[in-house]
């Protein structure tokens, strides 16, 4: 983003972009081994040894990619991390291509490699990057669709707008969020200036390949009372309403996310974008269109919704990245562009590191008091990554010592950490009073009349006598204590079940 023309040629730029790439990508393949799994990736891990049509959380996509690389590997953090570390660099390269549609040609290679810095360098794409999780696809798959419709309204060739079509599908089958961009489409092709398309057979066809991704999903869901569309459109929004707490979360979670430098970047971007739409620039307008209602949904979603997430409405800014590099390039040189350029790549920067120091390294962890940070263990996100091959190795000791032949639970997360954890020696099920992937997968439930090991977590602590009918049941539970460069990260509770016989009639909602 500096002026540094003098220095460069287009080809260091382009040496510069693709070392980036590469060792971005070494770096993480040589770490993402050596950590365990995160909860939500276990629970995709688990679909993968199931395959369906959908799931009832999100379409296959996710599932299907853990899938492919544990069966070429095995089942270890670093094959199920494996799809997303390979996908990403891809996803940066057709990101930057899209600025070839809206930029100066003059600057396309150096404008190429800030492009690929910015999105190596925002905190969201360094954590999500290597996460085996939906947004790892939808990130890929978007980001191709994207390209695919600039080049074809740009250069209003048909096989193009077909190529982003395909896209979508995909990124739909990766994800409910893509399905947004069908309305989009169809406001933005019924301009007066996009009319033309419709007298051709290539928006139709583009059309029905991004209906087709839906089609898994769809005939799981027929198949299945709809289950996921009830989900998503009425019951995680139990509780919904504009607060105050929403809004702090939204606003810590995008300046968290996206780094405030970045984030003030791209919406300075968008209202460059705004200004040329107003004046009639059809790439302006696309960049609008893609990016405006997106982000818009999901900033309003966040502000009403208890249970959103900051990163949903990152898809949303991918336009933004080649289209603030464009106006940056088109705003001319200056000192104070220089500074303001080095401040941004330079605290964002410092953020991504902090993130793997905070991950990788005990050394923040251990700069807090020990009594201190033992107490708010629970609340310390990195330790999810942690302490489940010990509960595991303790889990099969205790059944193969009471003669048990199951593991359960009663949190999805903890069910899912625990299946990875005894596969494949042990069946683990989840019985609770909400609904999860557990229920579809056949297993909601303990045999009745079978003996297992309950398996409580410190952050989701409730008595399992006040949630299950057992013959009998450990008044006191054996404690299994993980400790993490010598503090205590994690505790479980075992409880011995003999007889298991379900849930209670009186057992609380929600678990």
């Amino acid at each position: 983003m500096s002026d540094d023309r003098k220095f460069w040629s287009k080809y260091d730029y382009l040496l510069f972009f693709w070392l980036l790439l590469f060792f971005v990508t070494l770096a993480r393949l040589l770490f993402i081994g050596s950590l365990g799994l995160g909860d939500s990736e276990a629970y995709y891990w688990v679909w993968s040894k199931h395959p369906a049509l959908s799931y009832y959380d999100h379409p296959p996509v996710v599932a299907y990619m853990i899938r492919l690389f544990t069966a070429i590997g095995r089942d270890s953090s670093f094959f199920v991390r494996l799809g997303p570390v390979l996908l990403f660099p891809f996803t940066v390269l057709m990101t930057a291509l899209i600025y070839r549609e809206i930029g100066p040609e003059k600057d396309y290679p150096r404008s190429l490699f800030y492009i690929a810095l910015l999105l190596v360098l925002t905190p969201a794409m360094a954590v999500g990057g290597v996460s085996a999780s939906p947004d790892t696809p939808l990130a890929f798959f978007l980001s191709g669709f994207l390209l695919f419709l600039f080049k074809a309204v740009m250069k209003f060739k048909g096989p193009y707008l077909l190529v982003a079509g395909v896209f979508l599908g995909l990124a739909a089958a990766s994800k409910y969020f893509a399905v947004l961009y069908y309305p989009i489409l169809l406001a933005f092709f019924l301009r007066k200036d996009m009319r033309k398309w419709w007298k051709g057979p290539w928006l139709y066809l583009a059309g029905l390949a991004a209906l087709i991704g839906m089609l898994p999903a769809l005939l799981w869901n027929a198949g299945n009372h709809w289950a996921s569309f009830a989900f998503h459109l009425k019951e995680r929004h139990h509780g919904a309403g504009l607060s105050l707490e929403n809004f702090g979360r939204l606003a810590g979670g995008q300046l968290l996310y996206m780094s405030p430098l970045i984030l003030a970047g791209l919406f300075w971007a968008l209202k460059k974008a705004f200004d040329r739409h107003k004046r009639g620039d059809v790439r302006a307008s696309l960049v609008v269109y893609t990016t405006l209602p997106y982000i818009g949904f999901f900033y309003l979603v966040t502000l009403i919704t208890p249970e959103a997430e900051p990163h949903w409405p990152l898809m949303g800014f991918l336009p933004l990245y080649p289209m603030l590099l464009a106006a940056w390039q088109e705003s001319g040189p200056g000192r104070r562009k220089r500074r303001l350029a080095a401040w941004t790549l330079g605290s964002s920067l410092a953020m991504v590191l902090l993130i793997h120091v905070y991950v990788l390294t005990p050394w923040i962890s251990k700069a807090m008091p020990k009594r201190i940070y033992e107490a708010n263990a629970k609340f310390d996100i990195a330790n999810e990554l942690r302490g489940w091959p010990e509960l595991g190795k303790a889990v099969k000791q205790e059944l193969k010592k009471r003669g048990g032949t199951f593991a359960f639970s009663y949190h999805y997360t903890v069910c899912s950490q625990l299946t990875f954890a005894l596969y494949p020696d042990y069946k683990v099920y989840c019985p609770n009073t909400r609904n999860d992937e557990f229920d579809f997968l056949g297993l909601s439930s303990p045999p009745i009349g079978g003996s297992g090991i309950f398996v409580g977590d410190w952050r989701y602590h409730v008595n399992p006598a006040k949630i299950y009918s057992c013959g009998y049941m450990d008044k006191k539970p054996r404690f299994v204590v993980v400790y993490a460069h010598g503090l205590k990260a994690r505790e479980f509770m075992l409880f011995w079940c003999k007889d298991y016989n379900g849930l209670k009639p009186d057992a609380p909602a929600g678990l």
